[in-house]
């Protein structure tokens, strides 16, 4: 909103944006604008974007409540993990450094050229390659309808994290297998599949 206001376009409600981030920053610089980024307007905001971003992106950023206590458990129970994000790639190492340091997530994938953004199912394939797992002993799991929709064209069992941007609603609708609620009861509900 501090973009658009800088490039006199109206802003949007907070909730807004939800929708509005997942695939990328050209996506949420269209749908913010309501304008192509083939527009000079779109261009000049998704730079701006980018530059704002870059001196406020940890301002509000912090792992959701109960993730630490998930990931230790998975951890412990010798789950393999992963990160496959549209995030840009210094962002997501920034992340990585800052708030997830104490767990082994490997690959950790920000948006690349050398894959397309998801919900292509490249990212998460190559990853399943590396690890030489098949796809049905794969669980992925993510907090929108995009992440959904790139376990789906992977093969991938898709679990919905509904404390994450966007809800039970969005995530069972558009296929997830199971749905959790909180990380604790992603925990219970992986439980049986990690003992197979």
């Amino acid at each position: 909103n501090t973009v658009l206001n800088q490039h006199g376009l109206p802003p949007h409600p907070v909730d807004a944006y939800r929708h509005f981030i997942g695939r990328g920053v050209v996506h949420l610089c269209e749908r913010a604008t309501g304008l192509s980024l083939a527009d000079p307007l779109a261009q000049a905001v998704a730079k701006a974007f980018r530059d704002e971003y870059r001196r406020r992106w940890r301002d509000h950023t912090r792992l959701y409540p109960g993730i630490s206590e998930l990931l230790d458990r998975l951890t412990g129970a010798a789950v393999r993990m992963a990160v496959l994000t549209n995030k840009p790639p210094p962002y997501a190492e920034l992340n990585r450094e800052l708030f997830l340091s104490r767990w082994t997530l490997d690959p950790f994938w920000g948006a690349g050229e050398e894959r397309p953004l998801k919900p292509a199912p490249d990212g998460l394939l190559d990853i399943l390659d590396r690890w030489q797992l098949p796809k049905h002993q794969a669980v992925y799991v993510g907090d929108t309808d995009t992440d959904v929709e790139t376990a789906r064209a992977a093969g991938v069992f898709a679990v919905g994290a509904a404390w994450g941007f966007r809800g039970r609603k969005e995530l069972e609708s558009s296929g997830a297998d199971l749905v959790a609620d909180t990380p604790a009861q992603l925990w219970t509900l992986l439980r049986p599949r990690l003992a197979n």
